[in-house]
């Protein structure tokens, strides 16, 4: 299906699943796209979020590789998954405050950035 966002993600760890959930969260703000999670969560022309704990990361690390229609999110661990979730949502537009998160403004589609 075009026009959705599909967010999968390897394992069911807590930390994974809120990694996700928040992104979800970021999407809902920005975009009116339906966004959609899981293990498996792509569909045929989708733009695909792929989150997971990296291994070969240090600890601390976070990998993004991003183009228009695929973005590939890592961490070394699970803090720094969710961390990297962060950073990317920063890509999307978003700043996040103490006072809490400050979106852009919700457009119909939304173009995943390009980052490396």
């Amino acid at each position: 299906m075009k026009n959705m966002i599909s967010i999968e993600y390897a394992g069911a760890e807590k930390a994974v699943l809120h990694a996700a959930g928040e992104l979800k969260s970021v999407f809902s703000k920005i975009t009116e796209e339906p966004v959609r999670t899981g293990q498996q969560a792509s569909s045929d022309g989708a733009k695909t979020v792929s989150l997971a704990v990296d291994g070969s990361l240090k600890e601390q690390e976070i990998s993004i590789v991003s183009d228009a229609s695929r973005a590939e999110i890592r961490g070394g661990s699970a803090a720094a998954l969710l961390h990297a979730v962060y950073t990317f949502a920063e890509k999307l537009g978003c700043v996040f405050e103490f006072s809490g998160p400050l979106f852009p403004p919700k457009k119909t589609s939304c173009d995943l950035p390009v980052v490396n």
